[in-house]
């Protein structure tokens, strides 16, 4: 069941084909929520601690966190009409129940983030190059950003296996990392795309390994640590939906790794040497554009974690 609450299984279990819309909705809620939240994270950071070069494309990219967050936010409402066709009650019901919290979190979250960003966007527009001097405001989307990953406790199975609280935890800092990989790539492909890694470009691809390289032991380690709570053995690997889509998963984030490796050790020489030669710009927007699209379905998949039986 999708929603992860063992009394509200058995409840479904017995309703029938009513329940199929609710499903639906709470599931694409779900997957858009995480979805939005994890780039919007990863965009954040890219911009805080990684970019250093022209204003115009920082811009770009704080309209693009900006635009996670509303769709984090639209995930969130999703979400909660699911719930409220689930158990047949009113919105205002859903929203103070236990079973929509999660999607009134992402639904606040993702809209203190786009929020948050206004005034950046606004000032950035006239700035030079040079690290993002965070405006006050701008830590409402840090905030919202932290809300919406805390959301996660309070669904899918994070809300049933497992010591719930460290779960959550867990969870949380396991979706922020994969938003500091994820995200902070999307940054630098579209960064790339625009011209903007020509004479920044090695400084800026090593800051963000420094950062992905942690991120993606991060991910992994908790990775682990949250399928030995939800599976009960491993055959649930092939034996479930949850560890058939996790095999998927898995294997979507190698396919990444190994993009990733090729970028450390063939394009980033080749950057180094010789950014401005066309072939290089090409293979190195062709190449960022393949691993930020196979990462966006690994962000998805996450939402699709949460909502996949585990039986």
């Amino acid at each position: 069941m999708t929603v992860g609450s063992t009394p509200l299984d058995d409840f479904l279990s017995g309703a029938g084909s009513s329940t199929s819309t609710g499903e639906t909705l709470q599931r694409v809620g779900v997957v858009l929520g995480a979805g939005g939240v994890i780039i919007a994270v990863g965009l954040l950071v890219f911009v805080g601690a990684v970019w250093r070069g022209r204003a115009a494309d920082r811009v770009i990219l704080l309209r693009l966190a900006a635009g996670a967050g509303v769709i984090a936010a639209v995930g969130g409402v999703i979400e909660v009409a699911g719930v409220a066709s689930i158990l047949d009650i009113g919105w205002d019901a859903a929203l103070a129940d236990r079973l929509g919290r999660s999607g009134m979190m992402r639904l606040v979250g993702g809209a203190l983030v786009a929020v948050g960003l206004v005034e950046s966007v606004g000032r950035n527009r006239s700035e030079l190059a040079g690290a993002w001097q965070i405006e006050p405001s701008a830590f409402f989307s840090l905030a919202g950003a932290a809300f919406s990953l805390l959301a996660f406790g309070f669904d899918g199975h994070t809300a049933t296996e497992g010591p719930r609280v460290i779960h959550a935890l867990v969870n949380a800092v396991h979706l922020g990392a994969a938003g500091v990989w994820a995200g902070g790539l999307v940054g630098l492909a579209i960064v790339a795309v625009r011209g903007g890694l020509r004479g920044e470009g090695t400084a800026t691809f090593h800051r963000f390994a420094s950062a992905a390289t942690v991120a993606i032991v991060v991910v992994g380690v908790a990775g682990i640590v949250m399928a030995w709570w939800v599976l009960d053995s491993p055959g649930g690997l092939t034996s479930t939906d949850w560890g058939r889509i996790l095999l998927v998963k898995t294997g979507l984030v190698a396919i990444a790794g190994a993009i990733g490796a090729h970028h450390h050790f063939r394009v980033l020489p080749r950057l180094s040497t010789d950014a401005a030669s066309p072939d290089v710009s090409r293979q190195v927007n062709v190449s960022l554009g393949v691993e930020a699209g196979v990462l966006v379905v690994v962000a998805l998949a996450s939402g699709v974690l949460a909502t996949a039986s585990t039986v």
